[in-house]
């Protein structure tokens, strides 16, 4: 397939084109990264993302997707996170301190453990000069028993949403907060499996913290009679 001149008027960075296209299903990483090759006179786009099994390669046989209505009716918006008990055991085997840390925790509260979840937003880049197409939202998790939660460490990702992709979503950030705590009580109401030093241990929250600021708080709350 030949590639065309790119039109001058596009103002799309490759990146953007990729997770364009990433809202096909059909459409794997690979294939998205030939579409914006050809799209792209330059080649710009055509390692768009591509060492990203790579870099989190212990990791990114968890990620999970989600579809969520879209603010067209007839249309979903596919959302990735990360599942709760992948990545806890992907973080133990990673880490020799936080193994021994959740493994003493659960010895002395008998498996009864706090889930604390954490949404922010930020806008990577200089922050003199922001640039809004980049702003994301992002959702972090931990356990409140752990001895080191100011740790940035201790903070597992759950998931990441440009500003963008969540605007597309029918009431936007209040539908994306619902469906991710939805996913985590669905994924850990019947308790959580990891290996802790050979030995098979099933996890439970008893209960789960919200942190964030009020605005962000009161999101989920706005989403009580919502359905996602």
């Amino acid at each position: 397939m030949a590639k065309r001149p790119r039109d001058p008027r596009s103002t799309a960075s490759a990146a953007s084109q990729f997770h364009t296209l990433r809202q096909i299903p059909s459409i794997g990483p690979a294939q998205c990264r030939q579409i914006v090759a050809v799209l792209d006179a330059d080649g710009r786009g055509t390692r768009v993302q591509q060492r990203r099994d790579e870099v989190r390669g212990e990791v990114m046989e968890h990620l999970q997707v989600m579809d969520l209505p879209a603010k067209d009716p007839a249309s979903k918006v596919q959302v990735s996170y990360m599942s709760v008990a992948g990545v806890l055991q992907a973080k133990c085997n990673a880490c020799p301190l936080f193994h021994d840390c959740l493994r003493a925790i659960a010895q002395q509260r008998d498996n009864q453990l706090t889930l604390v979840v954490y949404l922010d937003e930020c806008t990577p880049g200089n922050l003199l000069s922001p640039d809004n197409a980049r702003k994301s939202n992002l959702t972090y998790w931990t356990i409140l028993q752990l001895p080191h939660i100011y740790l940035e460490d201790t903070w597992l990702t759950l998931s990441v949403s440009r500003t963008s992709e969540i605007s597309a979503l029918r009431h936007g950030m209040v539908t994306l907060a619902a469906a991710l705590l939805r996913a985590v009580r669905a994924e850990t109401v019947s308790g959580v499996p990891v290996e802790l030093s050979g030995s098979a241990e099933l996890l439970f929250f008893d209960r789960a913290l919200l942190l964030a600021d009020q605005k962000a708080c009161a999101l989920p709350l706005a989403a009580k009679d919502l359905r996602v």
